[in-house]
């Protein structure tokens, strides 16, 4: 039996089937619960942290609280969406995602995340300047409004393809789950200050952390 693999996924060649497989990078799975997976990834993370760096063990011990879906519905992850794998035509309808060697079926979480060009850093860390209304100003302010308008699009095609979980709620639902995703992301592509924190990053982190224990929820039962 023949096999095309594409990140964790295979197309049996005899079935035409999509089939999961484990994920690379030694994180192996397939794995039952978004939880399981977060503690996989800290464990295959913990060898590398350093002593100014213990991020790998605080996603672990709130490996419970990141998904609101413990039990699935898990979903195809791109691994590196943004415009500058899109193809679009001269009235910029889309066309094509292209670049799917990264692609993994994970977490619903992790579909739900922004354009890379959409990511912000976890407000803890980057503070941002707000009016007396709580509204961002400043040179921020333009990419919170296109990230208005990202859900808006998302959510305009989901109402056309009837029920269940929403990646544009997931979107805005809790604004700590998205600063822990970014974390991991940072982690995952080697940023410096991820590996040695300078100051302000270690409390900007526990900050996450401490408001994704208080906020996030605390999945359903296996």
């Amino acid at each position: 039996m023949k096999f095309d693999k594409i990140g964790s996924i295979f197309k049996n060649r005899e079935t035409g089937r999509f089939e999961i497989g484990p994920l690379p990078d030694g994180l192996g799975g397939p794995y039952k619960t978004t939880a399981e997976y977060y503690r996989a990834w800290a464990a295959r993370n913990m060898a590398k942290q350093a002593d100014g760096s213990d991020f790998p063990s605080r996603v672990d011990e709130v490996s419970s609280f990141i998904s609101e879906y413990n039990n699935g519905p898990f979903r195809l992850i791109h691994g590196d969406f943004s415009q500058h794998n899109i193809i679009v035509d001269d009235d910029f309808n889309m066309l094509a995602v292209i670049d799917w060697e990264k692609s993994f079926v994970g977490p619903s979480e992790m579909a739900a995340c922004f354009p890379l060009s959409l990511q912000v850093y976890p407000e803890s860390i980057f503070p941002l300047h707000r009016d007396d209304d709580g509204r961002i100003i400043g040179n921020w302010r333009e990419i919170f409004e296109d990230r208005e308008r990202y859900v808006a699009a998302v959510a305009s095609h989901e109402s056309q393809i009837g029920n269940g979980p929403r990646l544009s709620s997931s979107m805005v639902g809790c604004r700590a789950q998205e600063d822990i995703l970014y974390l991991i992301r940072r982690w995952e592509h080697k940023t410096p200050w991820m590996y040695e924190y300078p100051p302000g990053i270690n409390e900007g982190i526990n900050a996450v952390v401490e408001r994704l224990r208080d906020t996030g929820s605390i999945p359903e039962a296996d």
